[in-house]
């Protein structure tokens, strides 16, 4: 459905995340090229500009991190608003994108993303965000989200889940996504 699909890892301490991280490299075939970690860009000196520049709006950004329903973990700067995500996007030179999914617990319970698209300016186009309303975690390689949802996952090996209405918040944001035509994305128009 997206043409590209990028990871923008937040944090990455913990085996849950490492798992999670390389379960989005395999279900995606992402390679290094389309991967930018916060940490190690920070190692290296920081920011260029250039790490998110190629992404269009046909395409997917997975963000990983932990979460609270209040704010973003990354690893290196702690704990940061929306207004300070939408800053760290343009910092690492995203301009468009059709969709960005956060693979982070809780962070869709509340207001998170709208807050985030009320802070998006012109020279950031977001078609959708979406994430989890409650804790996720990996199984067999998709997120278990909530305990009932989790219990699916793992009695299936990992084929079932509960509708997406009780597991993720999705919301329009400020420019139209041409390539997503999803069951959610249908509820909001």
């Amino acid at each position: 459905m997206w043409n590209k699909v990028f990871l923008l890892v937040l944090d990455d301490r913990g085996a849950p995340l490492r798992n999670c991280i390389n379960s989005y490299r395999k279900r995606y075939n992402i390679d290094k090229k389309r991967e930018v970690n916060i940490r190690v860009i920070i190692d290296n000196g920081g920011y260029t500009g250039d790490e998110l520049s190629d992404v269009t709006i046909n395409d997917k950004l997975v963000v990983i991190s932990h979460a609270d329903s209040r704010y973003l973990r990354v690893q290196r700067l702690g704990l940061i608003s929306p207004f300070e995500f939408v800053t760290l996007l343009s910092n690492l030179g995203l301009k468009e994108v059709g969709i960005i999914s956060f693979k982070c617990c809780h962070l869709g319970a509340k207001s998170y993303l709208d807050d985030i698209n009320n802070e998006l300016y012109s020279d950031i186009k977001v078609g959708y965000m979406s994430a989890y309303k409650r804790s996720a975690v990996t199984i067999f390689g998709h997120e278990g989200v909530g305990f009932i949802d989790s219990m699916i996952r793992l009695a299936s090996v990992g084929l079932l889940k509960l509708p997406d209405r009780w597991r993720v918040k999705f919301v329009r944001g400020n420019t139209q996504a041409p390539m997503y035509s999803g069951k959610r994305a249908s509820r909001l128009r």
